[in-house]
């Protein structure tokens, strides 16, 4: 029967791209609570730069340089070889992409579609994508 409360506890009731909004047909405990989401994740630029998101904690991305030179988005920039938790702020009428020091990510009041552009080394690259609102109360 163990195998009956594995499955209970996958039956998914209401789906939700922020983990935090998923509604089971059983409780589950521990994992991810985010209640906001990254979508559309569009990335153009050279492929020595990985960039993923995570939805766990309310959206936030994961950037890999795996290029000989730093990368850079206006103030922002992240080391050759680095791996780092990125998100975004309000600044001067607009967003920017920060390091990601704690928990929480940023919480949009409504949802954002951004761009940002940015270097690596001397080549150009471009990354947007969607930041949600809340998903759920």
């Amino acid at each position: 029967m163990p195998w009956l409360v594995g499955i209970l506890l996958a039956c998914v009731t209401q789906p939700s791209p922020a983990p935090g909004c998923v509604k089971r047909l059983l409780p589950t405990f521990g994992g991810c609570f985010g209640k906001t989401a990254i979508l559309d994740l569009s990335y153009q630029g050279p492929d020595c730069v990985q960039i993923e998101v995570n939805n766990c904690q309310g959206g936030e991305l994961h950037l890999k340089n795996a290029c000989a030179e730093p990368v850079t988005f206006e103030a922002l920039t992240i080391p050759a070889g680095a791996v780092e938790i990125l998100d975004i702020r309000p600044a001067e009428g607009g967003y920017v992409l920060i390091h990601r020091e704690s928990l929480p990510t940023y919480v949009p009041e409504k949802e954002l579609r951004l761009t940002f552009s940015g270097k690596a080394g001397e080549e150009p690259l471009s990354l947007s994508f969607t930041k949600t609102a809340p998903l759920c109360p």
